[in-house]
């Protein structure tokens, strides 16, 4: 699914014109506007000065040098877009609203329908549109679509979604009340789209890119933008249309071009079956000899993409471990604090003499300190032994204990470990990302995709820091020896979930194949001359009384008798 503000609709235009259309492809406004209120806009202001590092979250690492280009400050009661339901933006989110903002900047005043979002099966027939009214992408429109896809849909689970910003709005649908329960009941997941997913960082991409992801097959999730390529020479005729005619227009656009895509179906999943057998035949030999050189397993090459997620979430979030000890280091500080104030106050309280009137409030005074420090000390007590049982610990540190004394230097440039990290998690990124570019046998268009996301996002690392400075002892783990960062192998490794992904689409195709021959089967021809027969006595009897009725009989049998032929001569070639 995914939004398209081609459609705009200009709001003084034919205004004297107050008839409605209704279409079985747009959700109507109210069925909408019931998700208005399921996500706030986040406040956000734009901000040019810098910001020191240590006050940036490590999952906000690109925002450091980046500008952020939103340009407007919104209300945060005012509905929310696709990424509000974040409870903190990421990169992709940014950048995702960095670019929607070129569209708020235009005078969106003049119009009332400001685009359409739509949302098509992985076979290109249209699903459900809606209308973006006086707005940019809000996220009630996505969760509108999701919703009345999960309510509409069979009781099968692991329900899948393509969209542009699929990892963000991932916590919207969680986060709504309304759509939440029903995509957990129906294990809806969501992924980025092929083309705009190598434009998500790194991290992103191992977690939500359809390659990496089982189930997806050859699929692109790309089939909204070459409706809405298609659907663009409709939106110039349509601007100053009434609002009649502007959905009139676009209901029978979508109308025709599910008639060409059903006329087309058998044939669509014959080429991707072709496709898929095409990457076995090229892939699995060459992924063959390379497992048998280096002597690897398939569980060996799945392994090498956990391991690369593990390694950059653990550069984005501080390890728990080092979290934990730094804790409990600074907990044991906190009590041999806590314990050398109770003990001067115990002496101090112990050595008063209390015989005399004038030295009431000096006892009063020593009694409270003494009751505050009893205080800290139990709270540190207490402290130590849940850090110590968490880090599962049979012992005390002391001072002289060699884990203490690590901690405690790691403590002391605790702020560059983290900065350093924050660099070598973007580096490392981007030099993966970067090596998509070079991949043999891209497309133009794709490389100079990945080519501006990455000159956007190289912002916030030009400060020309080596690779190798990353390799030395501060670093947490050298990386340099890992498998899964030598070339040759993240090659083999992309080769390898193709195939996998070949085999998803295989095994998919032989179960459409299996329902088409169902429909389309012996029986075909049969049930066509029946039909034939009772059209001709429709037509003849409706002839003289309702002639245009028997025109809008016979248009659909002229249309749909030839696809049906046609679906059947491609199944039986198959």
């Amino acid at each position: 699914m995914d939004g398209n503000n081609s459609a705009k609709r200009v709001m003084s235009a034919g205004t004297e014109d107050t008839a409605s259309f209704d279409s079985n492809y747009f959700l109507s406004r109210d069925y909408v506007d019931r998700f208005k209120d399921e996500v706030k806009r986040r406040a956000q202001v734009k901000m040019k000065e810098s910001r020191p590092v240590d006050n940036v979250d490590a999952s906000d690492t690109e925002s450091l040098s980046e500008d952020d280009d939103a340009p407007w400050i919104v209300d945060s009661a005012s509905p929310g877009d696709a990424c509000d339901g974040q409870e903190k933006a990421t990169p992709c989110t940014k950048r995702w609203k960095a670019s929607a903002a070129e569209h708020e900047k235009t005078a969106l005043n003049i119009y009332y329908q400001t685009g359409v979002f739509a949302c098509a099966c992985r076979h290109s027939f249209i699903v459900k549109a809606t209308e973006m009214i006086r707005s940019g992408e809000l996220a009630k429109y996505p969760l509108a679509v999701a919703n009345h896809l999960l309510e509409t849909a069979d009781d099968d689970r692991n329900k899948a979604i393509g969209y542009d910003i699929g990892c963000a709005f991932t916590s919207t649908v969680n986060s709504s009340p309304l759509v939440g329960p029903l995509a957990h009941e129906h294990g809806l997941t969501f992924a980025v789209n092929a083309f705009h997913g190598y434009a998500h960082n790194r991290l992103c991409q191992l977690s939500n890119h359809p390659l990496y992801k089982d189930g997806f097959g050859l699929e692109d999730l790309e089939t909204l933008e070459r409706i809405f390529s298609s659907s663009n020479n409709v939106a110039r005729t349509i601007r100053y249309a009434s609002q009649f005619h502007w959905k009139q227009a676009l209901d029978l656009f979508f109308m025709q071009w599910d008639e060409e895509k059903y006329a087309e179906l058998s044939k669509f999943l014959f080429n991707n079956y072709k496709q898929a057998l095409q990457i076995l035949k090229d892939f699995t030999p060459e992924v063959n000899r390379m497992k048998t050189l280096l002597g690897l397993e398939d569980d060996d090459i799945k392994k090498w993409a956990h391991e690369e997620h593990k390694f950059l979430l653990d550069l984005k979030d501080e390890p728990e471990e080092r979290v934990l000890e730094s804790a409990y280091v600074e907990a044991l500080i906190m009590r041999e604090k806590a314990d050398a104030k109770w003990q001067k106050v115990s002496m101090d309280f112990v050595a008063t003499e209390g015989h005399n009137v004038q030295d009431e409030a000096k006892t009063r005074r020593l009694e409270t300190a003494r009751r505050h420090a009893m205080h800290e000390m139990a709270f540190a007590l207490h402290a130590v032994e849940d850090l110590e049982l968490k880090l599962k610990l049979n012992e005390t540190w002391t001072p002289k204990h060699p884990k203490y004394e690590e901690t405690l230097a790691y403590m002391r440039k605790r702020q560059f470990h983290r900065a350093l990290d924050k660099v070598q998690q973007l580096v490392v990124q981007r030099l993966f990302e970067l090596s998509k570019a070079n991949i043999a046998g891209m497309g133009y268009k794709l490389r100079t995709h990945i080519g501006k996301a990455m000159k956007t996002r190289g912002k916030a690392i030009r400060t020309a820091l080596e690779f190798d400075l990353l390799r030395n002892s501060y670093s947490h783990e050298d990386i340099s020896r890992k498998p899964w960062t030598v070339q040759v192998n993240r090659e083999v490794a992309a080769k390898y979930f193709k195939i996998l992904r070949a085999q998803d689409e295989i095994t998919g195709f032989l179960r459409r194949k299996y329902n088409l021959r169902t429909f389309v089967g012996p029986g075909l021809m049969i049930y066509i001359m029946y039909a034939y027969v009772r059209y001709k006595h429709c037509l003849a009897s409706m002839a003289g009384c309702f002639p245009v009725g028997g025109l809008a009989l016979e248009l659909p049998w002229k249309t749909r008798t030839p696809a049906l032929m046609a679906q059947t001569s491609c199944i039986q070639a198959s």
